[in-house]
């Protein structure tokens, strides 16, 4: 199912010059946003920006300079939403990507890296788990 979405994926980006990998495991690869989510967050915006600003400069009136186009990206990552909006057709494929994940990767920007405090947290849910089995085990 998977192979079959990125050959579609393939096909209509084909008109753009752009091809996916074949290779390319893309859960396991959100995956790793996981691993850094404010530094990536970060990568994303400026990475965007650049990407947004080829696209769109000199075709776009709203985005004037390399700032217009990194405050789209962040504004895109982080409610899914800009007052600017691409014209171009790389633009908006970026654009969809960018408002379609982004929200999601923004959210967890500030939980620091995964893994990191779950241990604790795991504890601390075992150790309710255990009172509430007791408790309903004893008799009232």
């Amino acid at each position: 199912m998977l192979k079959e979405t990125i050959d579609n994926l393939n096909y209509g980006l084909a008109a753009f010059g752009i091809q996916i990998p074949t290779g390319l495991n893309l859960d396991e690869r959100l995956a790793t946003l996981a691993e850094r989510p404010a530094t990536n967050a970060a990568i994303v915006v400026v990475a965007g920006g650049l990407l947004m600003y080829h696209f769109e400069s000199g075709r776009n009136p709203r985005i004037k300079d390399i700032y217009d186009a990194i405050l789209y990206c962040a504004t895109s990552l982080s409610v899914g939403y800009a007052e600017s909006h691409p014209v171009t057709p790389a633009g908006k494929l970026l654009a969809s990507v960018l408002q379609t994940y982004g929200p999601a990767l923004a959210a967890k920007t500030l939980d620091g890296p995964a893994g990191e405090g779950r241990t604790a947290l795991s504890g601390v849910l075992r150790t309710l788990v255990s009172k509430m089995e007791t408790e309903a085990m004893t008799p009232a």
